[in-house]
């Protein structure tokens, strides 16, 4: 009977293991393959309109975070232009990632500061936190 049991118990813990490990191989690629609901939405944005280097690490950026989302892991929007951006609509998204640009146009930048004053989230690379006696 304990032979028996210990077997059991075995088996159970190879299944388990194999079923874990089976779930768990996702294609690298694809690191949110396991969502079963979107968690939030994203709004990236880039520009097109700088040096062909910021270009390209910008257009890296935006294809990763589009193999980062694979699934159901969060709701993406991507864009070129914040032209029109009021806070109403930077407001329909939990973060705002900016790859190498930011809000030129006065009104998108009013309406970018005031989403963040009301607690929106924000993350940027490049020169997206850019700051000299140029910028406005």
């Amino acid at each position: 009977m304990k032979n028996t049991t210990l077997f059991f118990l075995c088996l159970l813990s190879v299944i388990a293991f194999s079923t874990s490990s089976l779930q768990a191989q996702t294609p690298e690629e694809y690191p949110a393959n396991y969502a079963s609901a979107p968690r939030f939405k994203a709004l990236v944005f880039y520009t097109t309109q700088a040096e062909e280097a910021h270009v390209d690490f910008a257009r890296q950026g935006v294809q990763f975070f589009h193999r980062l989302n694979y699934g159901d892991g969060f709701l993406l929007d991507t864009i070129t232009d914040f032209t029109g951006f009021t806070y109403e609509k930077f407001n329909e998204y939990d973060i705002v990632v900016m790859l190498n640009g930011y809000p030129t146009g006065q009104q998108e930048r009013l309406a970018f500061q005031k989403y963040m004053e009301n607690g929106g989230g924000w993350m940027g690379f490049h020169v997206a936190a850019y700051n000299d006696r140029t910028t406005h």
